[in-house]
């Protein structure tokens, strides 16, 4: 799973972990996660919490392997070529 945050036309966030567990808790992990990627990039605890207070995740942003490995490559390619 991979969650990107852009914070203003200067700072991307890029984010990627391999989750291969339960089914049934996937979208709990991606909610998890996202708070993890906000909380490293230096957000307060409490901003965290009223943000993704109503954050739901569902399906419909699900890629195949081979098109979210595409989209990840895409992704690192255009913010390292961001500053340049």
């Amino acid at each position: 799973m991979c969650t990107l945050i852009t914070e203003s036309k200067t700072n991307l966030y890029l984010r990627s972990c391999y989750y291969s567990g339960d089914k049934a808790t996937w979208k709990d992990v991606i909610k998890e996660q996202l708070k993890e990627h906000l909380s490293t990039i230096g957000l307060e605890e409490g901003l965290v919490k009223s943000e993704t207070r109503y954050f739901e995740v569902s399906p419909d942003k699900h890629l195949e392997l081979e098109r979210y490995e595409a989209t990840i490559r895409d992704l690192t390619h255009k913010i390292q070529n961001f500053n340049k």
